[in-house]
């Protein structure tokens, strides 16, 4: 459940191959706990599977609330600032509002609700520009891309209000589908500024299902 006392939890771990030699030689080098704030906005949308034209948009807007954020050292592919890390995430979800494609800044309520759970794996590569450091101080800039897999449970209510029928769809799903990661990542010394997209979807009958998941948050790191 949502609320400005939400603890959300990341974990990502990465694999070791074909890596720099100024990676760390211990397994816990590198690894990193970020304790920080975070802002958050997440969408349920229902869209045809076909062409992708959306029907329905469900949302729910969150001020701040707080972040726990484990990870290890990125790794880097030989000299290159070329990387990969893997992230994982889980966060359930409650969303009472809607919202659509022509007016995307305002929601309103339509009388529908919808919880639910979501759970993600990507593989991901990122591009670094400024240091490339484990221990050290200094500053560097991230911007990555994942795909890979998740899992989608929900259930609940959605007014079709992009659709000429005006529909009331009910649906209780699960499964396994495609995820993403997209993300810019900040570091100044141990403080962390960090701007995260993600999510998986699902297909499900007529309907394709997909949770857009976006997080802006600040914190700061103990490296160990």
């Amino acid at each position: 459940m949502f609320n400005k006392l939400a603890l959300i939890i990341v974990f990502s771990f990465v694999i070791t191959i074909n890596v720099s030699a100024e990676e760390a030689s211990n397994w816990y080098d590198g690894i990193a706990l970020t304790p920080g704030i975070t802002y958050r906005s997440i969408d349920l949308e229902v869209a045809e599977p076909t062409n992708l034209s959306t029907k329905g948009i469900l949302t729910k807007n969150e001020e701040f609330s707080y972040l726990l954020f484990l990870a290890s050292s990125y790794k880097y592919i030989k000299d290159y600032n070329f990387g990969y890390y893997f992230e994982y995430g889980y966060s359930p979800f409650e969303l009472d509002r809607q919202t659509n494609d022509l007016d995307s800044t305002s929601s309103y309520d339509r009388g529908t609700y919808a919880s639910g759970h979501y759970f993600y794996v990507t593989p991901t590569l990122f591009y670094n520009f400024g240091d490339r450091f484990i221990h050290k101080t200094g500053s560097n800039l991230k911007i990555g891309f994942g795909m890979g897999l998740g899992y989608l449970k929900a259930k609940g209510n959605i007014v079709f209000d992009q659709i000429s029928s005006q529909e009331v769809h009910n649906f209780d799903i699960s499964g396994i589908g495609l995820a993403y990661t997209l993300f810019i990542d900040y570091r100044y010394n141990n403080w962390v500024f960090r701007i995260i997209n993600n999510g998986p979807e699902l297909k499900n009958n007529n309907n394709l299902y997909a949770i857009y998941d976006e997080i802006v948050s600040v914190g700061y790191s103990f490296i160990f």
